[in-house]
């Protein structure tokens, strides 16, 4: 259960910070397309960049465009572009990724409580077949009693 509500915390922060995310990459996008309007090469760049959708395109660009802005300060300076934003915007990468994993819940698959929940599970299922399975056999001339050892859901 606190893997559970782990998740569910992790969904309600994403969606408090994905909003802010968006319009970091935004702004940077069009920080980009200003001081780079005289270089198709970067521009082509950016524009490769910004195509593509969803929350794991959004975290990638964030990390492609802090890469990008750091080997060309030169041009993000003309502009007076505040070179500090380029590193919040690879660590806000980073964090992003960790919380969109866990409020997906790709982290949880390898959680040992779901591993052994899922063990517990098939082993008492297992038991539960074998004494239906008995059940039916030894009672299958005493129609009350063998009653109880077959399953209405496998009948349909």
């Amino acid at each position: 259960m606190s893997e559970r509500n782990t998740k569910e915390e992790a969904q309600i922060n994403w969606k408090n910070v994905a909003p802010d995310a968006y319009e970091l990459r935004d702004d940077l996008l069009a920080s980009f397309r200003y001081a780079f309007r005289k270089r198709d090469d970067l521009l082509n760049r950016v524009r490769e960049i910004s195509e593509g959708s969803g929350n794991a395109d959004m975290i990638q660009d964030l990390s492609d465009l802090s890469a990008l802005g750091k080997a060309n300060l030169a041009e993000l300076n003309k502009i007076k572009f505040d070179p500090a934003r380029l590193d919040f915007a690879a660590a806000q990468a980073d964090q992003l990724a960790d919380m969109l994993a866990l409020a997906n819940g790709a982290s949880h698959d390898t959680n040992q409580a779901k591993l052994l929940r899922d063990a517990a599970f098939a082993h008492l299922k297992e038991a539960v077949d074998e004494l239906r399975t008995a059940g039916k056999y030894a009672f299958r001339k005493q129609k009350d009693r063998y009653q109880g050892y077959t399953s209405q859901y496998h009948k349909k």
